[in-house]
């Protein structure tokens, strides 16, 4: 069974109403006013509903913040950048990315199977390990 979530899409100055697959979302995020949908091929759509509401009906689905204004689907992330210059997840296809908070980087590479990019030099890691 196909689920989908009701949301708009911007096209040519018009927001119409529309159905996406709820499989192809990886990542929600809070821009201005609106709550915005990412999918796996790049396309975005848009909703008014609250960051907080979408987690709290998403976060049994594998849906988890990664920022304050980032709600992700853990499951496809592929790629943590831990460099303290950039700080960024890709998804699964590699085409679409989020950028992560200090805060929570380190769930983040603690993710199964989800290959960590850092130098010795610049790691969000060498930080933390310094910090205690």
């Amino acid at each position: 069974m196909t689920r989908e979530i009701l949301c708009g899409k911007k096209e040519k100055g018009l927001i119409t109403g529309c159905f996406i697959n709820f499989d192809d979302i990886y990542r929600i995020s809070k821009e201005s006013k609106e709550t915005v949908f990412y999918t796996k091929n790049g396309d975005v759509y848009y909703d008014i509903s609250t960051l907080a509401d979408y987690h709290d009906c998403l976060k049994s689905e594998g849906f988890d913040f990664i920022d304050r204004s980032e709600l992700v689907r853990i499951d496809k992330i592929i790629e943590v950048d831990a460099r303290i210059t950039a700080q960024r997840v890709t998804f699964e296809g590699g085409h679409l990315g989020a950028n992560v908070a200090v805060a929570y980087i380190k769930k983040v590479m603690n993710i199964p199977g989800v290959k960590v990019i850092e130098s010795a030099k610049s790691s969000i890691r060498s930080l933390i390990t310094r910090s205690k």
